[in-house]
């Protein structure tokens, strides 16, 4: 099982195109857990989750998304 994972990841990481939704994913996870460690308690509702996460997450992906359309 960890054999067939492991060659999955190498094959993944050893291609040649990048994957938006990873790159977005890398770029905007940092700044998501570190804005929510230290304002913890700005963050009181549901809503400020979703919009962080929009902000942080799905805004680089887009970005990444359409620069590999666009190149």
């Amino acid at each position: 099982m960890l054999g067939s994972l492991k060659k999955k990841l190498a094959d993944y990481y050893t291609k040649e195109s990048d994957n938006p939704l990873f790159l977005g994913l890398v770029c905007g996870f940092y700044p998501l857990v570190f804005y929510f460690s230290n304002n913890f308690f700005g963050i009181n509702s549901f809503k400020h989750v979703l919009y962080f996460g929009s902000l942080f997450i799905a805004i680089p992906i887009l970005y990444f998304l359409l620069l590999s359309l666009f190149f």
